[in-house]
């Protein structure tokens, strides 16, 4: 679990995280206006969402260049 500071007013982060919450504490105090913000907790999740790629037209297209000649490459 990773722990931020959250703006009050919107949907704004002081723009890093923190492994411990005595971290965001102490971060929290050094913030010009220490009552517009808040400490909150944050779970992150890797997730691939790259468009996965067809192992076909990969190699096609991988062998496509290595066999064509440089004349069709300019």
């Amino acid at each position: 679990m990773m722990w931020l500071l959250k703006s009050k007013r919107g949907n704004q982060t002081c723009g890093h995280l923190h492994a411990a919450e005595a971290e965001a504490r102490r971060c929290l105090d050094r913030q010009a206006l220490p009552s517009a913000w808040s400490v909150a907790s944050a779970s992150l999740v890797l997730v691939d969402q790259r468009p996965k790629q067809d192992p076909w037209y990969v190699s096609m297209l991988w062998l496509g260049m290595v066999t064509a000649p440089p004349q069709a490459l300019f």
